[in-house]
């Protein structure tokens, strides 16, 4: 029986949850298929979630410290890549979905030793590895952690289709506004979009959980700076219905990070045929393709304005072609990344 780890639907606002949650229900549809054994580990109240056809393995806080796979379990699909909840005993493989390696970029030089431990650790205990973007394949391969020379496959991630119906929010910003979802956090960069605001009357609303280094005092310093800390809104983490509101209505989505493995949001605002500026960092240009615009390398804020203010036209006034964007983003999708990881199941367990 395949085992995939689900812990993360416990953390409801984060990108791993999303993660867990839509590669989950397409694992399902792909294992009845196939006629094949699926089992979920995750937080009891979560328990049929993907079908009462599937089983279900409770996960419990003393798993942090001993997790032995059950003996019916031939192979463990960890889902994050310095995960707490990874078998120290029993015999199945286990393979390691990897999101990226930007953990040893930030905090303290203590804590980035942290991490590298917590994730060598992680690499130790695997059999196999996948990454969710080319960029992030290349960024392990290059990096200095002793892979054990496994191989490292790579499955993009999907976007699921929503059906749901977007609600107006308690935050709604008068007149137009600009728009990134994200958690608050310095790697996201967000303080460089303070420009974009000056000699017009728009508005920047950032949505997320604000992190617990009070980022969002940095951005509001900048603001300040700038004569536009009014017209910086933070919504703090909203329910999908609402983030969807907040894109369907917003001017352009922005999202200059620093550091990411794929960037769901973006292919989100897409989705929503909204024009997207990126950074031309990370993992941005293999997502968004012809399709995004690209804030300058080192985010000059007259260079930055000027970007923005052609981008728009374009998407606007110009011949940019919104269906070819529409055809791009279906091009991501999670039924093909379940198939994919299934064959990479087969394969694991052939071998």
């Amino acid at each position: 029986m395949i085992l995939f780890d689900c812990e993360r639907l416990k953390h409801p606002h984060q990108g791993f949850y999303t993660y867990c949650d839509s590669l989950g229900e397409a694992l399902a549809r792909e294992a009845r298929k196939r006629s094949e054994a699926l089992c979920f580990y995750l937080p009891e109240q979560f328990f049929g979630k993907f079908g009462d056809d599937m089983k279900y393995l409770k996960c419990r806080s003393i798993d942090r410290y001993w997790l032995s796979s059950p003996s019916y379990v031939e192979l463990w699909h960890c889902a994050r890549q310095r995960s707490h909840y990874m078998p120290r005993t029993g015999k199945a493989k286990v393979l390691l979905t990897v999101h990226d390696i930007n953990f040893s970029l930030t905090g303290t030089p203590r804590k980035q030793r942290l991490h590298n431990r917590q994730f060598q650790r992680s690499l130790d205990n695997s059999d196999r590895i996948v990454t969710i973007s080319e960029f992030s394949r290349q960024q392990l391969l290059e990096s200095d952690f002793d892979l054990h020379g496994m191989k490292v496959d790579m499955v993009l991630n999907g976007i699921s289709e929503y059906h749901g119906t977007p609600k107006r929010p308690a935050i709604v910003p008068e007149g137009d506004f600009i728009l990134s979802v994200s958690r608050i956090t310095r790697l996201k960069n967000f303080e460089v979009l303070v420009p974009l605001l000056d000699g017009n009357d728009l508005k920047l609303v950032l949505v997320g959980h604000m992190d617990k280094y009070h980022y969002e005092e940095r951005i509001l310093e900048k603001a300040r700076k700038w004569g536009v800390e009014d017209r910086v809104i933070f919504t703090g983490a909203v329910s999908e219905d609402e983030k969807v509101w907040y894109m369907e209505n917003c001017l352009a989505f922005v999202f200059p990070s620093l550091a990411e493995g794929f960037g769901l949001p973006v292919l989100e605002a897409m989705r929503c045929s909204k024009p997207v500026f990126v950074s031309d960092r990370m993992s941005m240009k293999e997502i968004t393709g012809e399709y995004g615009f690209y804030f300058n390398h080192d985010f000059d804020p007259d260079g930055m304005k000027e970007e923005f203010r052609k981008g728009l036209e374009l998407f606007y006034n110009g011949k940019f072609d919104k269906d070819a964007m529409a055809a791009h983003v279906k091009s991501f999708s999670w039924d093909k990344a379940a198939k994919q990881y299934f064959d990479i199941y087969e394969d694991m367990l052939r071998g």
